[in-house]
């Protein structure tokens, strides 16, 4: 009895040994650096796509799985589907392996792409101020995008900030529907995804009116040297906090405090939302910007011409009585200046309550009593 005891926790010991995680695999225990981050799947919206398999692996052979959920559209270089892995601590991938359904297009892709290990791991050692407490971050989603004509986009994200790390291209896989969907009453993959479709008919209508793009989301990845630049009318009351962007390629970015006191150009994708905060006496606002795409496309087109690393910015200009905001898309050349107003974006601006004006690092204080 003693002896099948002694057995029997040998046995659950080392199955704990083996097991890093809900999700993961650890085979050979190498040691390894680890980091706390979650494995998430997105495909742009109105392409809805569904994993077959999808695993990231490690340097020991070990692996974590991409969450499966049927019909992921959320939004390019968006979180998707997740599932809660236990501590999220896990080593830096060197693999993405994965096999989908296009239900747009009604196929199949597969790939198997080696990543970048060694700039994924400085991202998360050097990590970042994060956009909403101000502490020091770092990345925390690992997030694949798949689109039309198998394009595979992974990037890594935080709180305020997503980074592109590489772009793959996926080739086309026959999959038996039985393998795939192996309870469902259908023969073909057309069937299957006649069945899902008729779920989502403003996606038939969207698709039909729009086709696949193929090509744009490279489009979306072309990057112009750019910066933003706040115009208030009233310079001595007005103040910037942080700016929050999010560009059409799926990489995102806060402009701190320190950041706009310089306020550097770089290089960045084509921009599609801001996020701001400002302070004017004794009251707080923000204000939110998105941009019409067929409008900014547009625009940039005419600012940078053929010239993407010319000198161009996104000018922000606020009345003094905060009421109103015009935005602008520029260079900085003086002899052949070109500037466009932008008048199709959406433009909201809330009043913040004075409580929040210690969330912000450049107000942090401001007014506040002498004890």
């Amino acid at each position: 009895m003693t002896s099948s005891i002694s057995t029997l926790l040998a046995s659950i010991g080392l199955a704990i040994l083996l097991i890093n995680c809900k999700g993961q695999t650890n085979k050979n225990l190498k040691k390894m650096e680890t980091f706390k981050w979650d494995p998430s799947v997105c495909a742009p919206k109105m392409y809805p796509v569904e994993l077959y398999t999808g695993d990231f692996y490690f340097e020991n052979g070990g692996s974590i799985y991409i969450s499966k959920y049927s019909f992921e559209h959320g939004g390019w270089g968006e979180i998707g589907s997740t599932d809660v892995t236990g501590s999220g601590t896990s080593p830096v991938p060197v693999r993405l392996e994965l096999t989908w359904i296009s239900y747009t297009e009604g196929k199949f892709y597969t790939g198997n792409f080696t990543l970048p290990k060694d700039s994924m791991t400085q991202l998360f050692k050097e990590g970042f101020t994060r956009f909403d407490d101000k502490e020091h971050g770092t990345y925390e989603d690992i997030i694949v995008g798949l689109a039309p004509g198998g394009i595979v986009v992974v990037w890594m994200r935080g709180i305020g900030r997503s980074v592109e790390i590489g772009r793959y291209q996926a080739s086309e896989r026959k999959v038996p529907i039985k393998a795939f969907v192996p309870d469902a009453d259908v023969k073909t993959v057309d069937e299957w995804v006649n069945i899902v479709m008729q779920e989502a008919p403003e996606i038939k209508d969207y698709v039909k009116k729009h086709g696949f793009q193929y090509g744009l989301w490279d489009t979306y990845r072309e990057k112009f040297n750019f910066r933003p630049v706040v115009d208030f009318d009233d310079k001595e009351n007005q103040v910037m906090d942080e700016i929050y962007m999010e560009f059409f390629n799926g990489e995102h970015d806060a402009i701190s405090v320190e950041r706009l006191t310089t306020n550097p150009f770089e290089k960045h994708a084509r921009i599609q939302k801001l996020e701001f905060q400002w302070s004017n006496r004794r009251k707080l606002w923000e204000a939110e910007i998105n941009l019409d795409e067929e409008e900014i496309f547009k625009a940039y087109r005419f600012i940078y011409q053929d010239n993407p690393d010319q000198e161009g910015q996104f000018r922000i200009k606020i009345n003094k009585d905060d009421s109103h905001i015009w935005i602008f898309l520029e260079n900085t050349d003086p002899k052949n200046h070109r500037e466009v107003q932008l008048q199709r974006a959406r433009i909201k601006i809330y009043p913040m309550r004075e409580s929040h004006r210690e969330d912000f690092t450049r107000f942090k204080g401001e007014f506040k009593k002498k004890q």
